[in-house]
């Protein structure tokens, strides 16, 4: 990023994405290989995320204004920011990435304009995805149904084995 052009649409794209995420997570990755980078790219994508390196004094103008100023502390350094509207899979994905390498240090990250620190994120990670928890929240509804289905089910089913226990008596 040469121009002065350039860098106003890299400020302005950063300023849509903190404006549109629920997530924004800022990580340190000093000495990462562009293969490693290649890699975490894929796994954050793969879980419905982003990641991007940033200027320092870019994000801090992109930032400020917007409900992730807390991080502005954070950007010094080799900085790279994951975003996306799914924490929880982000979470896991950057979580096993810095298992694999070490290069790679989660400073902080924003989640409903809570400032959540390294050690609240890799919680965050043991977490079940928003799918898993959509998919456990529909088996708990559905459960009073199946249950009562089956109350209203267990009288029919008695007098049927009554009737055919009667029938092979006779």
């Amino acid at each position: 990023m040469t121009s002065k052009v350039e860098k106003r649409e890299f400020v302005a794209k950063l300023e849509g994405v903190f404006a549109t995420s629920q997530f924004v997570l800022i990580a340190h990755d000093k000495g990462l290989k562009a293969l490693d980078v290649k890699d975490l790219r894929r796994k954050v994508k793969s879980s419905d995320g982003t990641y991007m390196v940033v200027k320092n004094t870019l994000a801090k103008i992109a930032v400020d204004g917007s409900s992730f100023r807390e991080l502005e502390r954070f950007l010094t350094g080799p900085t790279s920011v994951v975003y996306s509207n799914d924490p929880v899979s982000v979470s896991k994905a950057v979580a096993q990435f810095v298992k694999q390498n070490d290069k790679l240090e989660v400073k902080a990250a924003v989640m409903g304009g809570v400032l959540l620190d390294a050690t609240a994120v890799q919680a965050l990670s043991t977490l079940p995805s928003l799918d898993v928890l959509r998919g456990q929240l529909v088996g708990l509804c559905n459960a009073p149904a199946v249950s009562l289905i089956r109350v209203l089910r267990a009288p029919a089913e008695q007098i049927a084995r009554l009737c055919s226990l009667r029938s092979k008596q006779k």
